[in-house]
Formats: structure tokens, C-alpha cells, sequence
């Protein structure tokens, strides 16, 4: 269902300039709320939900993924960010791996290949657009990776403690005023613990008994009475034991009960008697944007209004009541479900062979039964093997309607939406009321902390930065050069302006990249290189302990099957493991590029020999057998032959320069501008030894590898202190196609143990036509499970989920 945001946005306007406030609290309200519709106007908030091809992988399997874009402010398929960012973060924080990708209005696919040599932990999925850096990392999507040790073995879960909280409907206990409290008991693994017990008041009364009614919540109902103090007394299922103060009841406040009906959301305001008689407002928000507001005049102690369900879309909504001087009193959140769910059919039958083809059609219509245009993406997976509870599935309705607005982990998301019933609706308020804790604060939006968007962190293909003296006076109107080595190779020259900033605009970034900004008069020294939009490691917030995707070790991995099978066919024979162990060189480098491998040189220079060294020219021609230099250039053999002009006749050309593994000419990058400080080891091939580089390598090779104790991308503002600053860059991923066999020809009879048995991220359903997709089963007998997942134009989203038997 969709709401028209300009139409609400003209309804607010005018409705708040009747609202009763005083002037002054009128004036700052309306300051900020239109101050706010400006900046997401402008810069529109959006939401990310990623389907990955599977819910666990194995060390050296590849995460195959869609993203799904969605702009909130008109709840479809988001055309505001051109480009997203997916990262890869290991236990410590570290961006491992990264995937830049293009978007096609919201929708993008790509992957992620993961290494055997990934330690056991909990890794993060994270992504996030142009728009959601605007705002911050608290509206990045994060998924959490959990690495297991063994395929199939669940550790039995073990709470030595548990804690419980409590949450009042509205926020308070307001003395003499029948409350709805909310309570969740959580174990020290962070999940939901089965309790029950009473709560009591200070002279030991029992009030009422509590019982959680799901996933560690439940609720219970009484009137605070003044005076008094009440606390819970509470056991768990493994005979833990807690005693817990409920909030205290308050004299004078306001309490929101809400009832989610079939047609309309029917709220109550309840106050003391001292608030009756003045005059309130009640506003409904989603997104953060105003869907509802209304005035009301309290002429009792408990007020009612009946909203129309229709101006909702399905969704968390955000009640804040605020008083007569436009503060916020009391908050409640509901969930707004209209069932209108996209309906994914297929025609899978309940059994098939091995390697059979298995043919599918697949519609698209909306919830009252119309067809859809629409995207979806479809995985198929072995789940015998991998079994996974769906229930605890990040599905693309638990990410776009429940997650993205709730802070903190919820515990079996998918289970809100895979099937719709009254206990469910439930369970979810409970959710509503406990976990209420949502990114979209009014308090802090009313505040001095209004979000203002920074138009310099937009991701784009253009670099820019500022360099300044060693004075810190601007570098201005200076030439400066760009070295681009990667999937394409650029020399791009630029300027800096008055005030020393630089820009090198549309540059053809592919996958991975590496740059080398340096000025173009090389005699200038001692200049400070910075470079704008680096990604900072605070941004990271610590990894989650609950997981939705697994890495296990297995030798049954994709890649590592697909290889063994080439062996196989060849072969005829299983291949036995075997494990080669060797000494690492003592004068190999960690990171060296050399072709030959590290070490692998007629001279090799480490940083111990650099000490004491200021400059590196100087260094190699002094110390380096047959090294020559001429015109600040370094040969291996003989110096070119000049006329009397100055101009070269004949001779070797100057030695490549492979710097971070980046080629350079020295006739525009000075070796003497690298701070030998930085300098890992430096590694001379002259003759035979630089035949790997082929005619460049022709006058020989000179490979220099800087420390790896610094990251770039830990500290934007690194200073290079000779002028030269060395980065990489991630451009955007080249597409790879998903590996399926094709049994309609005779194929050897290798092994086909392939656990992910069909990928597709970009199927387009279109109306009244028949929709197919076809793939081979494997060798494996067992259960199957088919996801298809997507979102309609119209921004709809839907998910089916089905699983066959191979015998």
C-alpha cells in the first residue's frame, strides 16, 4: 500500500498552524519537523535488505548475493544512490574483503570470495549507499556471519544468568492508571530465556503472575497505586533465580494504549487529573516522515481516537504524544500489517532424481490476486546437509518492514511474517513493546542534533583530496599526476586550486585498484597528501555473537569440489589429502609484487640497511653492484649515449619501477621522493631475472614494498611526508557467473556434490508471460530447499520458500 508523502507532508503543514501550543514551542516544532522534511527530501532515506544465496558457507565457498534499495519516502525501489558498498568485516573489525557495486534502479547482485584461511568467529555483512553514509552507520544494513568448526553440530545452549526488563506502555507508570507492561527475560548469550514468577509491591502483595509468552517476552496488565514500590520475582527453566525493581510509578504523566484492530488502530490517551482540560497532539510517523497528526482536547481522563489503517503502509509506526509546549511525553510503537505481501507461486513437485533437470515457471501477483511486475532472486541449496531454521532467516520482510527500524538483535525475525495469525500479531506487539528502541529518535530530531547531510561523502568514481607545504601553506595552482594500475591502467593529470584541493573526475574504476597521487614538479619536497572519503574503522561497530549466516570447514566446498572434479575425470581416481610444508625464505617480504616471487633477486635491500638512509637514489647507485644513474634515472647497464643537445641517441631504457605493485616510468615518479622510512625492502632484476615482465622489464626492475604498518584506510589524512601518497581503491566488481552444470549432454561420472545447486539474482517477472528457470539436482539425496525472494515496481516484497526430495 502506498501513501503519498507530499499529500501528508501539505496535511501537517497546515494542521500544526492550528496546533494549540504555546508560540514559541509552535514556532520551534514547526522549525524542525519542516527543517527535517528538507533534508530527507533532498536526501531520501533508504533501506537495504541483502539475499544471500545461502544461510551458511564454507571456508573458500563465494557469497553470492542480491541487494534490495527501497526509498522510504515513497516505500519502491530506490533510484536516488547510483552505487552500494558491501564489506566483509572480520571478528577484529578489519574490512577483509569489499564489493563495489552499481545500482539499477535499487537492485545490484555481486559476490564476496571468501579464503580458507579465515579464523573461526563472528564476521559482519555490511552495506550501505550514497544517502545512508549521510546519515550515519546506524542505517547500515549489518548481517551477521557466524564461523562453526564442524558441518551439521549445534552446540547445546548453556544460560548460567539471565536478567529482566520491563517497558510501560508509553514509556511510564502513571499512579492510578491502568498499564500494559511489556517484559523480556534475555540469558547471557543474549537470546530470550523462558521465565515465570509474580510481581509483588513493597509490602509484599502479589499483584499478578508472569509467564513469557515467546522468545523470552510477554506482558501483563494493573493500576500503580501511589507510594508504592513493585518488583519481580522471576524463575527460569534452569532454576535461575532474579529479583528486579519495576520502573517507579510516577504522580502526574500520560499513557498511550494502542489496539491494532482489522480497519483502524484505536488509541487511548490516559492522564491525571491534573493534565485534563489541556489540549495535546498526537503524531504517527514512519520513517521518520508524519503520516498522521491530530490535536486533541483532554476532557477526561482517558481520551480515544480511531485511525483509518489506510494511512499506514505495512510497518512499524512510531506514536508520540507530545503536550502543550511540543514535548514529547510518551511513545509507543505498533506494527501496521495490511497483508498485502507479494504471492511468489511455482509449480515444484514434491520429488525428483539425482542430476535430474528440474523445469520451473514462476508468477508474480500482488495480494489481491493481480499480476506483478517484479525482480526476484532465486536460490536453491541442499538443506539436508545444511539444515537451517527458517524462522530464524533474514528475510527481505523482516529486513525492509522490521529490522531496519528496531535497534538491536531480534531473535527469529522471519518468524513475524511466515505465517499471519492472532498469537502471531501478538507476539509481535510484544516485540513492539520491548524492543521499541528504534534508529528515528523525535527527541533527538527536536534537538540541536538534527541530521545535516554531507554532500562530500557521496561514493563516486572521483578522487579528490588537498595537499598542502611542509608549511601547511595550500599547494595551490600546482600540477599534480595520477597513477592508475589496476583493471585498467591511466595517467591523469589535474590542478590544484587556491586553496590546494584537487579533483580527478569519472576515473574507469574496476575492481581493485591501485593509485599514486604525486605532485609533477618532483623538485618540491616535503608536501602532505591527503584524500577525501576513506572509510574510517569507527564507523564498524562491534560484531554481533548471533549469527543468520554459517561458515564451517569442510573439504566440501563449491570451488574446491569443482576443482577436484577436473582431477576425478582425468584421474579416475579419488585424491588422497596431502599437506606440503616448507620453510618460509628468510629474505622473503610479505607483500612484495615481485612476478618472480618474494625474494626471488639479483640484490634484495630490507629496511634494517635503510636506517640511517635520507635518500634512496643515492642509497641503490652506492650500494648496489652495476647500478648507474643518469638524469635522476636509475640503469642496471650502461647509460644512454647523448648528442650534444641533451637528446638521447641510443642505450638501454631506465629500469622499471614496480612500486606497491603498481609499474611506474621514472621519467615522471622519482624514487628519491619515497620516504625510505616507509620502505620494506627493495628487490634489483637486471638480465634473465626480469624476463617476467616482458619488454618493460627490458632495462631491468627495481620493486619497491612499503610497510604494512600503516592502513590508509584507518587514517584518511596520512601523511607522506615526500610528496608521494600510495593507496588502493575498490572499483566496481566485474560480474561472475554462479557455477551450475549442464547434464542434457553425456558427462563423465565424477562426483557432482554441489550443496548450492542454483543461483539467479536478476530475474525479471513480467506480466503474461510465462516466467521459466531450470537447473540440475546433484548427487545428494535428501531435502532441497528452493527461496525466491523480490519486490514489485509498486514496492511490494514477498517470499516463498519450498523444499523437494531427491532420491
Amino acid at each position: 500500500m502506498k501513501i503519498s508523502t507530499s499529500v501528508f507532508s501539505l496535511i501537517t503543514i497546515f494542521f500544526f498552524s492550528l496546533l494549540p501550543f504555546s508560540a514559541l514551542a509552535q514556532q520551534n516544532l514547526l522549525k524542525k519537523l519542516s527543517d527535517y522534511k528538507k533534508v530527507v527530501d533532498q536526501y531520501p532515506i533508504e533501506k537495504i535488505h541483502i539475499h544471500t544465496n545461502q544461510p551458511f558457507y564454507l571456508k573458500s565457498d563465494t557469497i553470492w548475493f542480491k541487494v534490495y534499495v527501497v526509498n522510504t519516502n515513497l516505500n519502491r525501489p530506490s533510484i536516488v544512490s547510483n552505487t552500494v558498498l558491501v564489506d566483509l568485516i572480520s571478528p577484529d573489525g578489519e574490512t577483509i574483503k569489499q564489493a563495489k557495486l552499481k545500482l539499477s534502479v535499487g537492485l545490484a547482485d555481486g559476490f564476496l570470495s571468501l579464503s580458507d584461511t579465515l579464523k573461526s568467529g563472528n564476521y559482519q555483512l555490511r552495506a550501505y549507499t550514497d544517502q545512508l553514509k549521510n546519515y550515519g552507520s546506524k542505517f547500515y544494513y549489518r548481517k551477521t556471519i557466524h564461523i562453526t568448526d564442524s558441518i551439521g553440530v549445534s552446540k547445546q545452549r548453556i544460560v548460567k544468568n539471565f536478567n529482566i526488563s520491563f517497558f510501560p506502555e508509553g514509556g511510564d507508570l502513571i499512579y492510578g492508571i491502568k498499564s500494559i507492561v511489556g517484559f523480556k527475560a534475555v540469558g547471557d548469550d543474549g537470546l530470550g530465556v523462558k521465565i515465570a514468577g509474580e510481581i509483588v509491591d513493597d509490602k509484599g502483595k502479589l499483584i499478578t503472575k508472569i509467564n513469557t509468552e515467546n522468545l523470552g517476552m510477554g506482558r501483563f496488565s494493573f493500576v500503580p497505586e501511589s507510594d508504592r514500590k513493585y518488583f519481580a520475582n522471576v524463575r527460569s527453566d534452569n532454576g535461575g533465580y532474579v529479583k528486579e525493581h519495576l520502573p517507579v510509578v510516577k504522580q502526574n504523566g500520560f499513557v498511550i494504549n494502542v489496539e491494532n484492530k482489522a480497519d483502524s488502530i484505536f488509541v487511548k490517551i490516559k492522564t491525571d487529573i491534573g493534565a485534563i482540560r489541556n489540549d495535546v497532539v498526537l503524531i504517527a510517523s514512519q520513517d521518520g516522515l508524519v503520516r498522521y497528526a491530530s490535536k486533541k482536547h483532554l476532557a477526561s481522563s482517558i481520551n480515544q481516537l480511531s485511525i483509518d489503517k489506510a494511512v499506514f503502509y505495512t510497518g512499524v509506526v512510531q506514536f508520540t504524544l507530545f503536550n502543550i509546549d511540543g514535548i514529547p511525553v510518551a511513545e509507543r510503537l505498533i506494527f501496521c500489517n495490511h497483508n498485502d505481501m507479494l504471492k511468489i507461486t511455482s509449480n515444484i513437485m514434491p520429488e525428483y532424481k539425482k542430476r535430474e533437470k528440474v523445469n520451473l515457471e514462476v508468477n508474480l501477483k500482488d495480494f489481491s490476486g493481480v499480476s506483478e511486475i517484479g525482480s526476484l532472486s532465486v536460490s536453491v541449496y541442499n538443506e539436508t546437509e545444511f539444515p537451517f531454521d527458517e524462522d530464524e532467516e533474514r528475510s527481505i520482510a523482516a529486513d525492509l518492514l522490521l529490522i531496519s527500524d528496531l535497534k538491536g538483535y531480534i531473535e527469529k525475525p522471519n518468524s513475524y511474517f511466515s505465517k499471519s495469525d492472532t498469537i502471531k500479531e501478538r507476539y509481535l506487539d510484544n516485540l513492539m513493546l520491548t524492543q521499541g528502541w528504534r534508529r528515528f529518535s523525535w527527541k533527538e530530531q527536536l534537538s540541536s542534533k538534527m541530521i545535516t547531510a554531507k554532500e562530500q561523502m557521496m561514493i563516486t568514481d572521483n578522487i579528490r583530496g588537498s595537499i598542502q607545504l611542509a608549511s601547511k601553506k595550500p599547494y595551490s595552482h600546482a600540477d599534480i599526476i595520477l597513477y592508475q594500475q589496476g583493471y585498467f591502467k591511466d595517467i591523469l593529470f589535474s590542478k590544484t586550486d587556491s586553496v590546494g584541493k584537487f579533483s580527478f573526475e569519472k576515473l574507469n574504476l574496476i575492481d581493485k585498484n591501485q593509485i599514486v597521487i604525486a605532485p609533477v614538479d618532483q623538485k618540491i619536497k616535503g608536501l602532505i597528501i591527503k584524500v577525501d572519503g576513506m572509510e574510517n574503522k569507527a564507523d564498524i561497530e562491534k560484531v554481533s555473537t548471533f549469527g543468520e549466516i554459517y561458515l564451517v570447514d569442510s573439504v566440501k566446498s563449491v570451488e574446491n569440489l569443482h576443482v577436484n572434479n577436473l582431477y576425478k575425470r582425468f584421474l579416475g581416481t579419488t585424491l588422497k589429502q596431502v599437506i606440503i610444508k616448507g620453510k618460509r625464505r628468510a629474505d622473503a617480504v610479505e607483500g612484495s609484487a615481485n612476478l618472480n616471487g618474494s625474494g626471488k633477486a639479483d640484490a634484495i635491500v630490507l629496511a634494517k640497511d635503510l636506517e640511517t638512509t635520507h635518500d634512496l637514489t643515492t642509497y641503490l647507485i652506492n650500494n648496489v653492484m652495476g647500478l648507474k644513474l643518469s638524469d635522476d634515472m636509475i640503469y642496471s647497464r650502461d647509460v644512454p649515449e647523448k648528442d650534444e643537445f641533451g637528446k638521447i641517441l641510443k642505450g638501454p631504457p631506465p629500469m622499471l619501477v614496480i612500486f606497491d605493485g603498481m609499474p611506474v616510468s621514472q621519467a615522471s615518479f622519482k624514487i628519491s621522493n619515497i620516504n625510505a622510512n616507509d620502505v620494506a625492502s627493495i628487490e634489483i632484476l637486471k638480465g634473465t631475472s626480469a624476463a617476467m615482465y616482458g619488454i618493460n622489464g627490458l632495462g631491468g626492475v627495481i620493486i619497491i614494498t612499503q610497510k604494512r604498518g600503516f592502513n590508509s584506510d584507518d587514517d584518511p589524512s596520512r601523511k607522506s611526508n615526500k610528496g608521494v601518497f600510495n593507496f588502493s581503491i575498490t572499483g566496481y566488481q566485474i560480474k561472475k557467473e554462479h557455477y551450475s552444470p549442464s547434464y542434457d549432454v553425456k558427462a563423465p561420472q565424477n562426483y557432482d556434490f554441489r550443496k548450492a545447486l542454483y543461483w539467479n539474482p536478476s530475474m525479471l517477472v513480467v506480466k503474461d508471460q510465462v516466467n521459466k528457470l531450470s537447473f540440475y539436482n546433484s548427487d545428494y539425496s535428501g531435502k532441497v530447499k528452493v527461496v525466491i525472494e523480490g519486490i514489485s515496481a509498486d514496492g511490494q516484497v514477498g517470499r516463498y520458500v519450498y523444499s523437494y526430495s531427491v532420491k
